[in-house]
């Protein structure tokens, strides 16, 4: 069993949207212009953080927030981690891996983190992706014991609330809280459709509660 954040949320949001995403892989993968927007925004900030590449002319006014970034800490960029149900820290395509991430950005020195995680759509704090990153990068970096993050709402040039993302242990606990759920549901081969608010945008057109096929 693999985890990440987006198929724990797919998980919890409905069952058969993580079976046919992750299990069965048997739908296509999710593609709008809202989704490769992002993806491109992302890579932008990545290519100038790494190597100094100019930002495209109609994102550059993102770059006063990677400018930001220009403090005497070390600086991780679009760093892929990954974790084994050990709690040990391991690559991100390894296969022992329980979970993994890629964050977007982390500075760090030896005691502190603080998480920065870009995004292009509309406003929904959920610290729990935060925390993940807190989680693994505890692991990979054990001499840091303080983490915190933001998100970075780019559509409305706005840093998002300050999440204390420190207690690693308790959302440790939660991430396995999540994969025994779906151990059960796996042994059980039990994948229900659960109808949710993100019906009309699910992959998933088979479903009864998809009304967009």
């Amino acid at each position: 069993m693999k985890l990440s954040y987006s198929s724990a949320k797919d998980f919890q949001t409905c069952k058969a949207r993580y079976f046919h995403k992750h299990v069965a892989k048997d739908v296509e993968k999710e593609s709008t212009p809202a989704l490769d927007y992002g993806v491109r925004v992302h890579k932008a900030f990545e290519e100038y953080l790494k190597d100094g590449v100019a930002f495209p002319d109609d994102l550059q006014h993102y770059q006063p927030f990677a400018d930001a970034l220009a403090v005497p800490l070390d600086l991780l960029v679009e760093k892929r981690l990954g974790i084994r149900a050990d709690g040990t820290a391991c690559e991100f395509y390894d296969e022992d891996r329980f979970w993994n991430c890629k964050l977007d950005v982390a500075l760090l020195n030896d005691l502190t983190c603080l998480i920065f995680d870009w995004k292009t759509g509309k406003e929904r704090e959920d610290p729990f992706e935060l925390e993940i990153q807190a989680v693994l990068l505890a692991a990979a970096y054990p001499t840091v014991k303080v983490f915190k993050g933001h998100y970075v709402w780019l559509k409305n040039s706005k840093v998002g609330v300050l999440h204390n993302l420190t207690d690693v242990k308790r959302t440790w606990s939660e991430m396995r809280a999540i994969a025994q759920q779906l151990y059960r549901h796996q042994q059980q081969n039990y994948w229900p459709e659960e109808e949710n608010p993100l019906c009309g945008w699910c992959p998933v057109k088979q479903c009864q509660f998809n009304h967009t096929a």
